[in-house]
């Protein structure tokens, strides 16, 4: 039982960015039930202006500074009026 219980805590750790990644796009599409993080147009926002990332680091990683502010900064660059 001691193993079984490691085992399937660490494959929650490993599971959980990619599942989170994959489930959260699911809310681009209104006809997706469920309730809806409260920052959902803000971190769609913050994915779009990322582009392309390889999972290499726990999404938590796209928070931390110096990347967050640099992706802040381009977003607000591009909702600015011209």
């Amino acid at each position: 039982m001691g193993i079984a219980t490691s085992f399937f805590a660490k494959a929650a750790e490993v599971n959980r960015s990619p599942w989170s990644l994959a489930a959260g796009f699911y809310f681009a599409y209104p006809q997706t039930r469920g309730e809806r993080p409260p920052d959902l147009a803000h971190t769609a926002q913050y994915f779009a202006e990322i582009e392309t990332f390889p999972l290499l680091r726990p999404l938590s990683a796209l928070q931390e500074e110096p990347l967050r502010s640099h992706m802040l900064a381009g977003l607000r660059t591009k909702q600015s009026p011209a």
